[in-house]
């Protein structure tokens, strides 16, 4: 339980009636603005989240009641007798001790009566016997508060000061309350303070006047003990459930106001060495994990598959999850780009409240397309593969594809969208659901203004809304090609998400890639099978296969025939019929990012991939111009086609 240091003391007041005004015992009272009312309380209980949650962002003006703070930059209150608390649903405190703020009906109270006149002389102090108790509730009244002028008769309202202190186990009293009713009544008007207890009992509770006693019959404003209350709060737990309690004087609303609690959710595991607030990471991670609370997706999802009670984690084993994976794509999203509005802001963060019981594919997926990712299971484990800057992982050329056939297709124009309606949470509105427009003016031009809706999943940042519609507008306007082919098993660990090469000579003009025949000793020479033809004039680098599975990529110092010579020598040495490719300034290698992998036939895999253009991301994030690669050299139109029947 965690109080807010102003209003921890309650207080409410009942009966009376009409217009009030101040004074103290042998003074002439001064009119005062507003009459003794009736009142009461309203106790509401939320849950807030599942815990343990990292707490409140700025104390209580993170609460909110109809949309008004309680509490003000400047440290005012805009609410009287507001009480507030809340747990963050760690295990160690998972009794939740609302009970004892809210004084429900859960709690076991017992009342003694007093019914005692308080003079001011004559404090009057009651011994509280019942053991264990957690919080008192203090009742005193007064008659009636006027004051008669005695020049003119007029009757107008009075007032009375007093405390009401707390001794713990004889250590002194210690005042809980100090407080004034002010105002005009002429029949019993009471007043109750619930009092929260700490410490050792037994406890003593003493209430004193401060106004000085009135003997004359004019002034009337006598003080009453009434009777107190012993509280013992049941203790219920909420296990694992972050919870917040208010208890607010209900003259100031019609209704139970709206609750709003601006917190920071979830402490998750995170790397040892990284620092969620800096977004830093330190050294070099050694796998361990610490508990913080973080808006990285990347952290997020290794939490949602790795916690056993609202996530997967009794179904998935930590060994299963490629975190080393995760820790890349964690870097990526904590790094800076442009937000937009002249500053800068994470690439991708979260910010996410499940209400509802879904499909955990789905909320997997979901929660995957924060970061442009998707989560699929490969030869036994996890795997989670993005859509970020990433080097090709293998080659193909008619070498080592089936009957060296490729199949092309391009998209639908009706798939090919102009302007993307992007739905996400805005801070500045009370996270509620907004549209950011996102525009591709050459493409309205072309195609006329063609919407597509789409989710900004977790997305409280109109910048990354935005770069999620031009991603999308990107994507279909320019990422139009797709190619289908089939080879043997070197495509076996090709995954989806996969960054590959393609050389197809009927495209690119001539022929850039075969397979090596053999390899110098010094690999300083690798001879082909066939001659490569270099245009004069232009750099040209030959990327090879090693026997680790990685593209070794070297400069080319001059070609003889079938030998190429290599400006470095090459890390290791080639097998034999080794896969190759050339790339030119002229005429480069086509990029491709692998979409399904599908085993067709026995030891024969067939490979579907979209066109991919590794510049997309300064174009998306920075607003760079594209750089569009050169993969043909063929320029010529071929003829009209003529007696066509």
């Amino acid at each position: 339980m965690s109080p807010l240091d102003a209003g921890s003391i309650t207080g409410s007041g009942g009966g009376g009636g009409g217009k009030g005004g101040g004074g103290s015992g042998g003074t002439t009272p001064t009119e005062a603005p507003n009459s003794l009312r009736s009142s009461q309380k309203a106790t509401v209980i939320d849950a807030l989240c599942e815990g343990p949650i990292a707490g409140l962002v700025n104390g209580a003006q993170s609460v909110f009641f109809d949309k008004t703070p309680l509490q003000n930059a400047d440290g005012s209150y805009n609410f009287n007798n507001a009480v507030f608390g809340y747990t963050t649903g760690d295990i160690a405190s998972n009794y939740s001790g609302m009970s004892q703020m809210s004084g429900d009906g859960g709690n076991v109270e017992a009342t003694t009566p007093v019914g005692v006149r308080v003079w001011q002389a004559t404090p009057i102090v009651r011994n509280v016997t019942t053991p264990n108790i957690d919080a008192l509730r203090v009742t005193v009244s007064v008659p009636s508060l006027t004051y008669q002028d005695p020049s003119n008769g007029n009757v107008s309202g009075s007032s009375v000061e007093y405390t009401i202190d707390i001794q713990s186990n004889e250590g002194g009293f210690v005042t809980a309350v100090h407080d004034t009713i002010s105002g005009k009544t002429t029949s019993r008007y009471s007043r109750s303070y619930l009092i929260p207890l700490s410490g050792a009992g037994p406890f003593d509770v003493r209430v004193t006047r401060i106004t000085g006693d009135s003997g004359q019959t004019y002034l009337q404003n006598e003080l009453w003990f009434d009777d107190f209350t012993s509280i013992v709060s049941t203790k219920l737990e909420y296990r694992h459930t972050a919870l917040a309690g208010i208890s607010i004087d209900a003259q100031q609303f019609s209704a139970i106001p709206t609750r709003a609690f601006d917190v920071r959710g979830l402490v998750i595991n995170v790397p040892s060495n990284y620092d969620p607030p800096s977004r830093s990471y330190t050294g070099t991670w050694d796998g361990t994990f610490k508990l913080a609370w973080s808006d990285n997706p990347a952290w997020c999802l290794y939490d949602l598959l790795t916690n056993g009670r609202y996530g997967l984690g009794d179904k998935i084993d930590t060994t299963q999850i490629n975190k080393w994976q995760l820790y890349t794509i964690g870097q990526y999203c904590d790094q800076l780009v442009p937000d937009g509005f002249g500053g800068q802001e994470p690439r991708f963060t979260c910010n996410l409240y499940i209400q509802t019981e879904e499909d955990a594919y789905k909320v997997i997926q979901n929660l995957a397309s924060i970061f442009r990712a998707i989560v699929f299971w490969s030869a036994g484990s996890i795997a989670v593969m993005q859509d970020a800057p990433a080097d090709a992982v293998q080659m193909f050329a008619p070498a080592n594809v089936v009957n060296g056939a490729f199949k092309y297709q391009g998209t639908s124009l009706k798939s090919r969208h102009s302007v993307a309606l992007v739905s996400w949470n805005d801070p500045n509105n009370w996270y509620q659901q907004k549209i950011e427009y996102v525009q591709d003016d050459a493409a309205v031009t072309k195609y006329g203004v063609v919407k597509s809706q789409i989710t900004a999943f977790g997305c409280t940042s109109r910048g990354q809304a935005h770069r999620v519609g031009k991603w999308l507008l990107y994507s279909e306007q320019l990422e139009t090609e797709t190619v289908t082919f089939r080879c043997g098993m070197d495509g076996a660990y090709i995954y989806p998400g996969a960054v590959i090469q393609t050389s197809d000579p009927n495209r690119a003009g001539k022929r850039m890639a075969g397979r090596v025949v053999s390899t110098s000793t010094d690999r300083n020479y690798v001879t082909v099978d066939a001659p490569p033809t270099i245009t004069a004039g232009t750099a040209a680098a030959i990327q090879v296969l090693m026997p680790d599975g990685t593209l070794a990529s070297r400069s080319i110092a001059a070609v003889n025939g079938k030998v190429v010579t290599l400006a470095a020598p090459l890390p290791q040495t080639p097998v034999a019929n080794a896969i190759f490719m050339i790339a030119e300034t002229d005429v480069e290698p086509e990029l491709w990012r692998v979409v399904t992998i599908t085993e067709v036939e026995t030891n024969q895999i067939e490979i579907g991939a979209v066109a991919h253009n590794p510049s997309k991301y300064a174009y998306i994030e920075q607003g760079l111009a594209l750089a569009i690669p050169q993969t043909s050299n063929l320029t010529a139109t071929p003829a009209v086609p003529t007696n066509l029947t």
